[in-house]
């Protein structure tokens, strides 16, 4: 489904204009001090669907924390209306059905300049009505900041709706989840590869816990490995070649590394202590991962021929989950503090540690966005596990829909190809 939908937009996406005469950034985005933009946007122009792209492409900016909305709902304006409203740009379009399908135009304006920065054409069904905004939303990023936009990346969950923990895909802003298992037992853990082609996760359907992979172009699975131990909680390499992962033997746990489809093992760890989620750096130099080697959980770092063993948290009763960001400069982890687990940000040498969430409940399991501008996490802060979207710049955080049920382990998409 993932790969038809990309195709989908290589097929039927139409450049009207975009302006690349000039390398001008609107919005310097590695500035914490950067004057968010103000922008106006009207509802699109055309019947019935022409407010559900004009609403998703203003939540998607207005998340973001880039700018500043100077239009109201379902307000217009000319030129210089806007302009006189405080707007610097303004982004207007129409929607018509067209052959059995719908045809959405989307423009995007410097007003101050008056010039038109991006003209787009989308072909598609009524169903792609969102995932056009979303597409949409990520070209205004580029064309204003440079860099690329995460509106049309997924997010890998568990979700205990229906009394199993199944595995869930949905949109970056919770919409739309899908069920991808349905095997009535426990699932956990999930993790895409770089390529963003295929989701590793344990699974208990074969009666103990062993790594599966999810081909997301047809949805077949296959299991890392034929070990008869128990095999959980893997990560990729950054070129998906290869995977390391924990194996428990006579009650001791230390990480591996395999090469799916080879069937050879390597062990990465040895020695007293359970080592557990391990997290591969986005250049490959090193494997962050938990261990109780020193007492109680901490987080360690590793190099892929077992070399360089460094210890990175001290503080904290139990430090678990950590994640790199994509530029491999920080590590988000979970560490158990007074009053419960709460989300923390470290450099990857462990120094410059900064408290992300504060609860209530309990805030576990992060995972950065492929900008590494946002986190999301689950939080049982409002009763039941439900998983945040965190924005770093803004620390505004808001709800996920996700499944409707109780939604835990949540796992950001690189950018798609």
């Amino acid at each position: 489904m993932i790969k038809k939908t990309i195709t989908l937009f290589i097929l039927s996406t139409t450049c009207l204009y975009t302006n690349t005469a000039t390398a001008k950034i609107y919005i310097d985005i590695s500035s914490p001090s950067a004057r968010k933009m103000p922008i106006a946007i009207e509802n699109f122009t055309g019947k019935d669907l022409s407010s559900s792209v004009s609403a998703t492409i203003r939540r998607n900016l207005d998340l973001s924390g880039l700018f500043h909305m100077i239009s109201e709902e379902g307000e217009t304006g000319d030129a210089p209306f806007w302009l006189s409203a405080g707007a610097e740009t303004l982004i207007k379009g129409s929607i018509s059905v067209k052959n059995s399908g719908v045809l959405i135009e989307a423009f995007l304006y410097d007003l101050a300049r008056n010039k038109t920065l991006l003209a787009k054409r989308y072909h598609g069904q009524e169903s792609d009505i969102r995932t056009i905004a979303h597409r949409f939303s990520d070209e205004v990023i580029k064309i204003l900041t440079g860099e690329k936009g995460i509106f049309n990346t997924k997010i890998a969950f568990i979700s205990k709706k229906g009394g199993n923990k199944e595995l869930y895909l949905m949109d970056f802003d919770g919409k739309n989840a899908l069920k991808l298992t349905n095997n009535g037992s426990i699932n956990l853990s999930p993790k895409w590869s770089k390529d963003s082609k295929k989701l590793l996760f344990t699974s208990f359907k074969g009666g103990k816990a062993a790594l599966y992979i999810k081909d997301l172009a047809n949805y077949n699975e296959i299991a890392l490995t034929k070990e008869k131990h128990m095999t959980m909680g893997g990560d990729w390499s950054p070129d998906s070649m290869k995977v390391v992962f924990t194996m428990t033997k006579r009650g001791d746990s230390d990480l591996f590394l395999t090469e799916p489809g080879n069937g050879a093992i390597r062990r990465l760890t040895s020695g007293w202590g359970l080592d557990v989620s391990p997290a591969w750096s986005p250049d490959g130099e090193s494997i962050a991962f938990v261990s109780d080697r020193g007492g109680n959980p901490n987080i360690y770092t590793i190099t892929e021929e077992g070399k360089d063993l460094t210890r990175l948290t001290f503080d904290g009763k139990y430090n678990t989950s950590p994640a790199w960001s994509k530029d491999g400069k920080w590590i988000a982890y979970s560490s158990l503090q007074k009053g419960g687990f709460r989300i923390y940000i470290m450099k990857a040498d462990g120094s410059s540690k900064r408290q992300i969430t504060f609860g209530p409940g309990n805030d576990e399991e992060p995972s950065w966005s492929p900008d590494g501008r946002f986190l999301v996490f689950s939080s049982s802060r409002e009763g039941k596990k439900t998983i945040y979207l965190i924005n770093m710049g803004t620390s505004k955080t808001i709800k996920l829909d996700g499944s409707g049920g109780a939604d835990m382990s949540p796992a950001w998409s690189p950018f798609f190809n």
